[in-house]
């Protein structure tokens, strides 16, 4: 690694900025009177050895150090400038780049952009999931990278002439991101239901009977519900911006949708609604008229009924005891009768699909039951859960081709 070093001379004044840094044994320098230069000199250093910042310090005679774009420069410049996109949705762009791609944690958002090739794309990327990252965030935030070099490459301003990150395949996810996604058959969920308060029950209840988001079942207003019809309509949700939440249009243009309710959850949902003014909440904090929060929920009421429902009476107080003092959620103790998964609260959107794929529900229909933009992200997501799909299809086929034995040969 190289080392910046500032050159003090007697009057105190600092004149001069060396780089030091060895190879092939030895150690060299180089010595600069512009802080910035020798900066960016280090950067290429670094990042492409001696030769390569040799030559990158001849070109400044044809440009400016000012036009030299870091990758953390030139993503904060992209995301600023995205179109038809929220104040929420940059805010969570910013964050999912700082943690995956920026420069305090892979270490490459500090270089300089036409120093940065595809090799080094992708060590950054193999670095994520050992970080703890799921699939879905390295998925994203690669995503993210490869639009923002697509937008640099078409943008003059950007000294970048292809894109690094094209083709460039992500790390295999091993056994800690097997519990990713989490199915709950009907008897897991049941013993979870019975272990939630019953103020809480019917907000789960719609979660897990409509698949719908988080955001979307806490944005609903009274008028929303028609228990007549059996219908909920979802047009909008909470979104996250800086400093809070605001509400907003759903996740997309296809969520904006009228979703059918099973009878079950109409007769939870009829009483709920009953003489309250249109405009209130559907669901409402515990005091006062506040709309439910994510984390306090997750906090107050998920995590302690999922706990009551992993652990049994002989294990529940040591398992308590040794979760606390190690800062984490408690874990399932494997007991006959226990639930053994740990879900999310989004795990319950998952459950809802699950359950309509064993009952042989099409992906369309699924995909305009869950707001869904496109089918893909719909297969996606959720073609696992159908591994006989394709024998279906050939044996549709077969039917179909069935009566060409009957006709004479060609």
């Amino acid at each position: 690694m190289a080392s910046l070093r500032e050159l003090v001379w007697a009057d105190g004044k600092t004149t001069t900025h060396q780089v030091r840094w060895r190879e092939n044994g030895s150690e060299r320098s180089m010595t600069f009177d512009d802080r910035k230069v020798a900066d960016l000199y280090r950067l290429y250093l670094e990042a492409e050895g001696s030769a390569a910042a040799d030559q990158w310090l001849d070109r400044q005679t044809a440009t400016t150090i000012e036009q030299v774009t870091t990758l953390d420069a030139m993503m904060a410049h992209y995301i600023e400038h995205l179109t038809s996109v929220s104040d929420g949705t940059r805010a969570e762009y910013t964050r999912l780049y700082a943690r995956t791609y920026g420069a305090d944690t892979a270490g490459i958002g500090t270089l300089p952009v036409d120093a940065i090739n595809r090799d080094k794309v992708s060590r950054a990327t193999n670095t994520l999931l050992g970080r703890g990252l799921s699939q879905k965030s390295i998925k994203n935030a690669r995503a993210l990278l490869t639009a923002a070099f697509s937008y640099a490459v078409e943008h003059d301003d950007f000294p970048v002439k292809t894109n690094p990150c094209r083709r460039i395949r992500l790390p295999q996810a091993g056994d800690e991101d097997a519990g990713e996604v989490c199915y709950l058959t009907r008897g897991e969920f049941a013993a979870l239901y019975n272990q939630l308060p019953d103020y809480w029950q019917p907000l789960v209840l719609t979660l897990v009977g409509t698949g719908m988001r988080w955001g979307e079942a806490t944005a609903l207003r009274v008028r929303d519900v028609d228990p007549d019809a059996g219908t909920i309509r979802i047009t909008r949700a909470w979104k996250r911006v800086p400093g809070g939440w605001e509400i907003g249009p759903p996740k997309t243009r296809k969520s904006r949708r009228t979703i059918t309710m099973p009878p079950e959850l109409v007769d939870v949902l009829r009483p709920l609604r009953g003489g309250r003014p249109a405009d209130d909440w559907l669901f409402t904090a515990r005091r006062g008229v506040a709309h439910v929060h994510h984390a306090n929920f997750r906090q107050r009421v998920w995590v302690p009924a999922r706990t009551r429902a992993q652990l049994c009476d002989t294990h529940c107080d040591a398992e308590l005891a040794a979760a606390k003092a190690a800062g984490r959620d408690p874990q399932p103790c494997g007991c006959p009768g226990t639930l053994t998964k740990t879900p999310r609260i989004h795990d319950l959107r998952h459950t809802h699909v699950s359950w309509l794929i064993d009952a042989g529900i099409g992906l369309v229909a699924i995909q305009q039951r869950l707001g869904h933009e496109s089918i893909q992200t719909t297969i996606d997501v959720y073609g696992d859960l159908m591994p006989d799909l394709q024998a279906q299809a050939a044996q549709a086929a077969s039917h179909a081709l069935a009566g060409l034995r009957e006709l004479p040969p060609v």
